[in-house]
C-alpha cells in the first residue's frame, strides 16, 4: 500500500507520525521521508518538484526524529542546524547514514586494525603494573571506569607524571583516527600568551581543576567504544576519558560555560587551567576565590595543593610570569649564576655555555619588545652584567628600534591622560641600547592618534571603536566583532563560528576598514583596546610582513588577517589608539 493510500489527509499522517517510534536508521529515515511527502502534497505546488528528498528539514521534523528514536541517534542529530536553509531531507539521511557507519561496523574495523598495528609498538612498563592495577581498582569503586563486554578494545598507555606517580591513560590513537571533528575548539596557548602579556599585573594566582576529566559523565551509549582490558577484564570508562582527541575541547567548554554563568571575574583559561591577575593580592585572592566557588558549585572540585598565589611571579602553561611578561627560566640562570660556596669558584663548561646561548634566544625573541631585527647586514649585541641585585642584560642593534609604551584611553574614561609613545630613533648604523641607569630622555615623539575627545570636530566622522567578544554556545564556538561610530550613534557587527576574542578583535578591524574603504575616507581613527593590534599598526606589520609573516620559525597567529589588515593600512591612513 502506498503512502498516499495509507494517509488520506495531513491531520491522520500527523497524528502517526506523532506516536509512531523508530528502531532502526533506515526505519527513521522512512519516517522522515513520509513526513516530506506531506510536504509535497499538502504543501505550495510544484515547490519541491515532487522529490521529498530535496524537502527542507525543519526544526520540527528533526525534533519528532530525534525524540521518537534511540538515543545513540538523537544527540547526533541535536548537531544539525536547520536553521541555514541547506538541510534537506536527502541531506540529513545522508549525514545519518554516515554517522551510523563510523559507530558501528567499519569503525570497529578500522580501530582493530589500527590496534594490530600498534600492539607490538610497546608493552606496559614493570613499574606501573602493580600502580596501574591499584588505580583501576580506586576507579571502579569511585565509579569512574566499569567491568563491560564491549566489539571495541584499545591498550593501557601508562605515562609516569613529574612526581613519578602513574597516570592511567588508553591509547584511543585508533579510535582518534575515526573519530568525527568537533567544531569547536580549545583557545590556541600562543594566543593565551600574548593576551595575558598584555594585562602588565603585579599580582598573579592560577587554579587548576583536580581530575577535571573525570568530573564530566560520559552518555551510556558512547561508553562502548572506549573499552580497554587489564589482566583480561574488559572495562570502560563512565567519565570522560583522557587520551581521547575531544575531551581537551569538551572539558574546556564545559568548564567556560560554567565559569560564565557564574559570572567569574576577569580570567585566562586553558581547559582546566585558570589564571586571575590584578594590582593587589587582595585583588587577585578575592578573584581567585570566586572562581573557585562557581566551579564547586558546578560539581568541579579544587584541591588547594592545586591553587598557587596570590604571587607576584607564577607559573602558568609551562611559563614563568612577572609583570605580564614571560621570565627566562630559573634552571636556565641558575646554570651560570651558580657558583661553589666552599671554592669560591665558577666554572664555564658546555652546560653554561648552552644555558647562555638559550638566553640569548629568549631575549632575542622577546614579544614584549616586538620581534628584534635579524640579518646578515644587523648585528645584535647582548650585554650581561653583574651587580649588587643579580644580573643584567641590555640588548643592542646597530639600526632603528622602536619601544613602545602605552597606557590605555578609551572613550568611557575621556580624562585619562592620553597615550603614551616613545620611540628612540638612532641614526642607522649606531649602537643603542639603555641600561639600568639611563634616562630615556633622548627621544622624539612620533605622531599618534589622539584621544577621541580631543580630535577636531571636522575630523570625528572618521573615528570608530572597535571590539570582539567570544563565547561558546552549545558545543561551539562563536565569535562577535563590533564596532561604534559615536558621531552616527551607530553600531555594526559581525560573526562566526570558531575563533577566539582576540580574532574577534581582528574581525572588528577589518570591518572598520570595510567602512572607511566604501565610503572613502581619506583617514580612520582606529580605537581598540587589544595591545596585539595596536602595537601592530605601529610597526609589527613591517617587521612580521619581512619575516615572511613567520616568528621562530612557524606562521604566526592569524597570519591571513594580519596581511589582509597590512595590505589595506598601505592604501589608507590609521591613527591606531589603544
Amino acid at each position: 500500500m502506498s503512502i498516499w493510500e495509507r494517509f488520506v489527509h495531513r491531520d491522520r499522517m500527523q497524528e502517526h507520525h506523532h506516536r509512531m517510534r523508530w528502531k532502526t536508521l533506515e526505519e527513521g529515515i522512512q519516517q522522515l521521508r513520509e513526513v516530506a511527502v506531506l510536504e509535497v502534497h499538502f504543501g505550495r505546488g510544484g515547490q519541491h518538484d515532487n522529490d521529498p528528498d530535496k524537502v527542507r528539514c525543519t526544526g520540527q521534523m528533526l525534533w519528532n526524529l530525534a525524540t521518537l528514536g534511540p538515543s545513540q541517534y538523537a544527540t547526533f542529530i541535536a548537531t544539525i542546524h536547520p536553521d541555514n536553509n541547506r538541510e534537506t531531507v536527502g541531506s540529513v539521511a545522508n549525514k545519518l547514514r554516515n554517522y551510523e557507519s563510523m559507530i558501528s561496523g567499519p569503525m570497529q574495523a578500522q580501530v582493530s586494525a589500527l590496534a594490530k598495528e600498534l600492539i607490538e609498538e610497546y608493552q606496559t612498563n614493570r613499574d606501573a603494573v602493580i600502580p596501574i592495577h591499584k588505580m583501576i581498582r580506586e576507579l571502579e569503586t569511585q565509579g569512574v571506569v566499569s567491568k563491560t563486554h564491549s566489539p571495541f578494545n584499545s591498550l593501557i598507555w601508562p605515562v609516569r607524571k613529574s612526581d613519578r606517580e602513574w597516570r592511567l591513560t588508553v591509547d584511543y590513537r585508533a579510535l582518534n583516527k575515526v573519530t568525527p571533528p568537533l567544531s569547536a575548539a580549545v583557545t590556541d596557548m600562543l594566543e593565551l600568551q600574548y593576551e595575558l602579556e598584555s594585562k602588565a599585573a603585579k599580582w598573579y594566582a592560577t587554579i587548576n581543576i583536580a581530575n577535571a576529566f573525570f568530573s564530566i559523565p560520559l552518555a551510556a551509549e558512547c561508553r562502548p567504544q572506549f573499552a580497554f582490558t587489564w589482566r583480561g577484564v574488559q572495562y570502560t570508562w563512565n567519565r570522560l576519558p583522557q587520551g581521547w582527541k575531544h575531551s581537551p575541547t569538551i572539558c574546556h567548554g564545559l568548564i567556560q560555560a560554567a565559569l560564565e554563568k557564574g559570572e567569574a571575574p576577569e580570567h585566562l583559561q586553558y581547559i582546566d587551567d585558570i589564571i586571575v591577575w590584578g594590582n593587589t593580592a587582595m585583588e587577585v585572592f578575592e578573584k581567585g576565590e570566586k572562581i573557585i566557588q562557581i566551579l564547586q558549585e558546578a560539581s568541579f572540585a579544587i584541591k588547594q595543593s592545586k591553587v598557587k598565589g596570590p604571587a607576584r611571579e607564577i607559573q602558568f602553561l609551562g611559563v614563568k610570569w612577572q609583570d605580564g611578561r614571560q621570565q627566562i627560566p630559573t634552571a636556565v640562570i641558575n646554570k651560570i649564576t651558580a657558583i661553589h660556596p666552599q671554592e669560591n669558584d665558577f666554572h664555564w663548561g658546555p652546560e653554561q655555555q648552552q644555558a647562555f646561548a638559550q638566553i640569548k634566544q629568549e631575549i632575542a625573541h622577546a614579544v614584549a619588545l616586538g620581534p628584534v631585527r635579524t640579518g646578515p647586514d644587523v648585528k645584535n649585541m647582548l650585554y650581561s652584567a653583574a651587580g649588587n641585585n643579580g644580573l643584567s642584560w641590555r640588548l643592542w642593534q646597530k639600526s632603528k628600534w622602536i619601544a613602545l609604551i602605552t597606557q590605555r584611553a578609551r572613550i568611557k574614561n575621556l580624562n585619562r591622560p592620553e597615550i603614551l609613545e616613545i620611540i628612540t630613533n638612532w641614526p642607522e648604523g649606531e649602537n643603542f641600547g639603555h641600561t639600568d641607569e639611563e634616562e630615556q630622555e633622548q627621544v622624539t615623539r612620533a605622531e599618534e592618534g589622539p584621544p577621541y575627545n580631543q580630535l577636531p570636530a571636522e575630523e570625528t566622522r572618521y573615528a570608530l571603536f572597535t571590539d570582539g567578544s567570544c563565547r561558546i554556545v552549545g558545543m561551539n564556538q562563536k565569535w562577535k566583532a563590533a564596532l561604534w561610530s559615536p558621531t552616527r550613534q551607530v553600531a555594526q557587527a559581525t560573526e562566526g563560528e570558531g575563533g577566539s576574542s582576540q580574532l574577534a578583535e581582528l574581525k572588528a578591524v577589518q570591518l572598520a576598514l570595510d567602512i572607511a574603504e566604501r565610503e572613502r575616507w581619506p583617514k580612520l581613527y582606529l580605537y581598540t583596546d587589544l595591545w596585539m593590534v595596536a602595537n601592530a599598526l605601529w610597526g609589527w606589520l613591517d617587521r612580521w610582513k619581512k619575516a615572511n609573516w613567520q616568528h621562530r620559525g612557524k606562521p604566526i597567529w592569524a597570519a591571513d588577517e594580519w596581511k589582509d589588515i597590512a595590505t589595506r593600512v598601505e592604501k589608507l591612513p590609521v591613527k591606531s589608539v589603544m
